[in-house]
């Protein structure tokens, strides 16, 4: 027993190590995207010549939002998209059978400026999901050259679809993804959304994401920025029309069309506070876990037992061995090397301390308090029970269950 704890430990302290280390390519602050140019972008060398970076165009974009149920947030979305600081675009939202106020909000847009519409979903066609039938109906309506999906809840700076098209052309890249910041305020929010963020910036890097040799592709739905001649001639949004998680299904298949791609974090380009309440948190996180992140059910069970491992394990092990034991005088645990007991310990306080080091980072890049960080074996531990979670509604009903309708069967 002793033994496998020991190993158990020490796989734990060399993944902190890894992580620690993989942090000079997949630092949040390598991969940002800013209004001011040049702020924390990396430009990737030899992708483009020096005359693309200085012969910079704003094409046409046609920005579709898909909204069902969304009158808590649409009103600063598009007030935020009428105020963007780009010479042509339009703004299409796309009413997924809302039966709130939202349609009245996008109507209200729509007739106070020209460069709004607002269109109905209606009735779905078989096989698709609700969001990817709303993208589609509002795909449709296009014909700029580029187009962004956006959601509901994205509040957008006046420079953000400049600044993402100005990377497009000087990166190269057909989809240029930018990761929103979440705006965290209730305490599962800022205890959960750090941990979702390192969970998805290792399971997609973004240098391995911009790497053309590699096959690793992901992009956010919050904002996906792609060319729409390209988009269409990989099939359109057909191929991921039941897709939960589109947007990383979306950029699977323009990066295998030999396109490049890029993905980018920002603290001010846009914003969104994506839930409210750890019921919310547990739809929301639960569906990107496995539809998204892991496309198997035991590959998402390994995933949760080794992050188990990694964030839980230490914790549990310095709280049993180096407090309870000797609170309650208990004997210390012998195992096969002398001090057994010391070396567990020494073993999972340098895990500990690793993974918080690791942690920090999004702690501090979501502006979350400090604090939080010294729980991030807690967030581990939830944030595992969600994929579970997830796995059985996939297991036993045929999918996640998100905004009243269960995807994969609604």
């Amino acid at each position: 027993m002793t033994t496998a704890l020991l190993a158990l430990l020490l796989f734990a302290s060399m993944t902190a190590i890894g992580f620690a280390l993989r942090r000079r390519w997949t630092s949040v602050n390598l991969y940002r995207l800013e209004p001011e140019d040049g702020a924390g972008v990396r430009e990737e060398p030899g992708q483009v010549d020096a005359s693309t970076a200085e012969n910079v165009s704003y094409p046409p974009v046609a920005i579709i939002v898909p909204a069902r149920d969304e009158e808590d947030h649409l009103e600063g979305a598009l007030a935020s998209l009428a105020a963007l600081d780009y010479p042509a675009y339009r703004v299409i939202v796309v009413d997924d059978g809302s039966t709130d106020g939202t349609a009245a909000i996008a109507e209200r847009y729509s007739e106070r400026w020209d460069r709004f519409q607002c269109i109905a979903a209606g009735e779905r066609k078989a096989g698709w999901g609700g969001k990817t039938w709303a993208l589609e109906c509002g795909l449709r309506e296009c014909t700029e050259p580029w187009v962004l999906f956006t959601d509901a809840d994205v509040i957008h700076h006046p420079a953000s679809l400049a600044r993402a098209t100005e990377h497009a052309q000087k990166s190269g890249a057909a989809l240029v993804s930018v990761v929103p910041r979440f705006v965290c305020e209730s305490f599962w929010e800022r205890l959960l959304m750090p941990a979702f963020l390192l969970v998805v910036s290792n399971r997609f890097p973004p240098d391995r994401v911009r790497d053309p040799r590699s096959r690793v592709a992901a992009a956010s739905g919050g904002f996906l920025l792609v060319r729409r001649e390209l988009l269409e001639r990989t099939g359109g949004l057909e191929p991921v029309r039941g897709r939960v998680a589109e947007d990383i299904a979306i950029a699977r298949r323009i990066k295998r069309s030999g396109e490049r791609i890029s993905i980018s974090y920002t603290r001010s380009l846009l914003t969104t506070r994506m839930y409210s309440s750890l019921g919310q948190i547990a739809e929301g996180l639960g569906k990107h876990a496995h539809e998204g992140m892991f496309d198997s059910t035991p590959i998402l069970l390994a995933a949760v037992i080794g992050s188990w491992v990694v964030t839980v394990l230490p914790f549990a092990t310095l709280l049993g061995l180096g407090i309870i034991t000797p609170i309650l005088g208990l004997p210390p645990i012998s195992g096969p090397l002398p001090q057994s007991h010391g070396v567990a310990c020494a073993i999972a306080a340098a895990s500990y301390i690793g993974m918080k080091r690791v942690y920090e980072e999004w702690v501090d890049f979501l502006g979350v308090p400090f604090g939080f960080s010294w729980g991030y074996p807690l967030a581990g531990f939830v944030y595992g029970l969600i994929a579970l979670r997830a796995a059985a509604e996939r297991l036993f009903f045929g999918g996640p269950r998100w905004k009243g309708r269960r995807i994969g069967r609604d």
